[in-house]
């Protein structure tokens, strides 16, 4: 078992170096449904949300002419709308999987759909034996307070289901790791504290984090966030975080200590930290094919900042990456100095400066 478990790492590395050197993009975000069961009042994308049904979002088969154009997706990260909503969603992912060399993939979910989620969860760790599945449980706070962010009675509880199934899951395949994230706003800045000690004493999770509200929120009062509480509960969460994860897990953690930094940085001076590598490793693919460098330009008022359309590409995303309107945002995004508090921006951003691999090995050691 132990020699299972090693191999298996050391394969997860040699292809992670693979992928890193690879000419494509290396971290891709799919939205792959506008759908939600939620109406959570921190949301930025409530509006797509709102209108989603007179859209037809990409078909699996579109999916796999996608994922058959470009080789070397190092990240796969899957959001919505409610992912699980998709019956289809392991197939999705096992395509990626299949014909871009995925290996690894996070999925977020909002915890409603328990056996949709137990199902699909169970497929992918069982049809794609090399893929590491991380779970994001969405909870922004304890009982009744998250219900009422989340703008569902019975979340709080459902999502707990959620968590009980996955646990056993991961207890039994350490291919999936468990988490909780949390959106950090003025409905819940006053009550963090017991929602970070809720999660270090009563779950069994590999690792809790916080996204710092963004966007245009349905409720905007959503966004007067304290950034002075912001950093003290991120204080109390590094003290709060239980220790001792290794392997993967371990320098995945890491790399997120290193990037809350930047983002506290960035909160308070309002400027750029390390270049961003939006468009250029990271790219964002909305429900309907619309492809973006990420979803807070992707929101701008006023801007357009459209990559391409992969269902007027022939799905063809590497001409999409090498095409004039990918290289036009990349050197927009170095001339403005683009910057901004996106958690997936930023942990890209720490992958791939290498100047930055000093202190991440720090975090990783301590942990």
């Amino acid at each position: 078992m132990v020699l299972e478990k090693y191999l298996s790492n050391l394969r997860f590395w040699l292809h992670g170096l693979r992928m890193l050197v690879s000419p494509s993009y290396r971290y891709v975000i799919l939205f792959v449904t506008a759908r939600c069961n939620a109406r959570c009042h921190t949301c930025f994308y409530w509006q797509r949300i709102e209108d989603a049904a007179q859209h037809a979002e990409l078909s699996l088969e579109e999916y796999q002419r996608i994922a058959q154009s470009m080789r070397g997706i190092l990240y796969l990260s899957i959001g919505g709308g409610e992912p699980f909503l998709r019956p289809d969603l392991a197939a999705i992912v096992q395509a990626f999987y299949t014909h871009s060399g995925v290996r690894f993939v996070n999925i977020s979910t909002n915890g409603l759909l328990r056996d949709a989620v137990v199902k699909q969860v169970g497929a992918l760790l069982s049809a794609n034996p090399r893929l590491r599945v991380k779970l994001t449980l969405s909870l922004d706070g304890v009982g009744e307070r998250h219900d009422q962010i989340r703008g569902v009675p019975g979340n709080w509880a459902k999502c707990l289901a959620v968590y009980e199934a996955l646990r056993a899951i991961r207890d039994e395949n350490p291919r999936l790791t468990l988490e909780v994230g949390s959106t950090f706003c003025a409905f819940n800045q006053d009550h963090v504290i017991a929602l970070i000690d809720y999660v270090a004493d009563e779950m069994a999770v590999d690792d809790h984090t916080f996204t710092f509200v963004r966007g245009d929120a349905k409720d905007p009062q959503a966004l007067e966030a304290s950034i002075q509480a912001y950093d003290e509960a991120m204080t109390y969460l590094k003290q709060r975080r239980k220790r001792g994860a290794s392997g993967v897990a371990g320098l995945f953690a890491a790399v997120a200590k290193v990037m809350y930094d930047i983002n506290t940085h960035i909160l308070h001076q309002d400027q750029m930290v390390v270049p961003c590598v939006a468009a250029k490793q990271l790219i964002t693919i909305d429900e309907r094919g619309a492809v973006r460098p990420c979803e807070i330009l992707w929101a701008k008022e006023g801007e357009t900042h459209d990559v391409g359309d992969l269902r007027q590409m022939n799905y063809d995303l590497r001409a999409i990456r090498q095409g004039a309107s990918s290289r036009r945002e990349q050197r927009w995004i170095r001339d403005t100095q683009c910057h901004c508090t996106f958690e997936c921006a930023n942990l890209c951003n720490v992958v791939f400066r290498p100047r930055l691999y000093p202190r991440v090995l720090r975090y990783w050691w301590k942990r």
